[in-house]
């Protein structure tokens, strides 16, 4: 699943949140959540489990967060 990084700084703007909030939401480090973050926003796939993780953290639905995927793959 790809993130969309203009969406996710988006949300975290939104929810007031930055990388020390969601680790602390999520118990995990800030180290993690910084290379799952730097991940999302150069376009590469994150395991479902880690998205939903993510969007729970912000107070987001998944949804808001992902790329548009619709066109990729296709030939002209």
């Amino acid at each position: 699943m790809r993130i969309d990084s203009k969406k996710l700084d988006m949300a975290m703007a939104n929810a007031c949140v930055g990388n020390l909030d969601i680790a602390t939401a999520l118990d995990m480090s800030t180290s993690w959540v910084g290379v799952q973050l730097g991940r999302a926003r150069r376009g590469e796939n994150l395991m479902p489990k880690t998205v939903g993780v993510i969007a729970a953290a912000i107070g987001c639905p998944v949804e808001d967060l992902l790329a548009d995927e619709a066109g990729k793959g296709e030939s002209a």
